[in-house]
């Protein structure tokens, strides 16, 4: 909060100058707000690109008591309803942001994010010999925050099942994150789970080759609050995703749509580890898998399919007498 608060002070003293339209997004929301009463004083067109939504995650995964996530959702509302536009990464999302929130339907538009990162030139043991990875071990990679939202004891417990099998299977959780130091607690002396630190921009990517499984895990009961930003990379990287996620929540919706991977239920880690056996198993399946990811990412998740959308969008949203709040 104090983070949000100070960066929102700093959003409202700076000098704006006179832009065609501003671009506020959300995380962070609070800041966001402070911002979001400025432009509506200087009657500036204002866009809110929501990556998260903080009155729904606050429901999901259980945080805050009712006073603070009745606050969040208030201040929530309140500012989308002030934003000449607003752009949702998710089309279930934006249905949240209309009905729970009370966003006129006609200001929401749905964008999906892309990636910044393109697949590695390297092959898989091209990337393994790069990073010192064995090549003989079938390697799931979780990459990203490792916090209550992730619910990753889900992947050690995951691990844990295929411990001391005559299978060269290993976990890779790579990131960093509130949860990471009880993760490594609990899983001490197994074999087949490893952790490492956050790595950069070209490191990353040659992680993501180095992979064969690309794994989303999310805690029980998180669905629609946010779209994981790991989504769009694991796809650029033409590799088969496994999704151990709410079958009925934006992430497993995703994986279907783009028949890029497996979906299997949160907090079930029987179920997780039997789809990395098969997987492991079936090379033909993987293939194909990771062909249907690259090309869901090139039709709908490259820079130039969602940039396309959002200069369409910046136009009309700048042009004179479009700000009618």
């Amino acid at each position: 909060m104090v983070s949000e608060i100070t960066f929102g002070l700093r959003g409202v003293t700076a000098g704006w100058r006179s832009p065609d339209a501003i671009v506020l997004v959300s995380p962070a929301l609070f800041a966001t707000a402070m911002a979001m009463a400025r432009a509506v004083l200087l009657r500036t067109p204002r866009v809110v690109w929501v990556q998260d939504l903080y009155s729904q995650g606050m429901a999901e995964t259980g945080e805050g008591g009712r006073l603070a996530r009745r606050a969040s959702a208030a201040i929530e509302g309140w500012t989308l309803r002030r934003a000449s536009r607003v752009v949702a990464i998710h089309a279930a999302m934006a249905a949240r942001i209309v009905t729970d929130l009370r966003v006129p339907a006609g200001r929401v538009s749905v964008i999906a994010n892309w990636s910044h990162l393109t697949a590695s030139p390297l092959t898989r043991d091209e990337a393994r010999t790069a990073l010192g990875w064995s090549r003989d071990e079938f390697v799931v990679l979780h990459a990203g925050n490792m916090g209550r939202k992730q619910g990753l004891e889900n992947v050690v417990e995951a691990a844990g099942a295929l411990e001391g099998r005559d299978t060269p299977t290993r976990f890779v959780l790579m990131g960093d994150g509130s949860e990471r130091a009880r993760l490594e607690e609990s899983s001490l002396g197994m074999e087949c789970i490893r952790f490492l630190d956050p790595v950069g921009r070209a490191d990353f990517s040659t992680a993501l080759a180095a992979a064969d499984v690309l794994l989303v895990n999310e805690l029980a009961g998180v669905s629609e609050m946010a779209v994981p930003s790991k989504m769009t990379s694991y796809f650029a990287a033409g590799r088969p995703v496994i999704a151990a996620v709410d079958p009925d929540g934006i992430v497993a919706s995703i994986v279907d749509q783009a028949s890029a991977g497996i979906i299997v239920p949160s907090a079930r880690p029987l179920d997780l580890a039997q789809a990395v056996e098969r997987l492991r198993m079936d090379e033909a399946a993987r293939e194909r898998l990771a062909g249907a990811a690259i090309s869901h990412w090139a039709a709908a998740m490259s820079p130039g399919a969602s940039l396309e959308e959002w200069a369409r969008l910046l136009r009309e949203a700048a042009r004179p007498g479009g700000d009618r709040l």
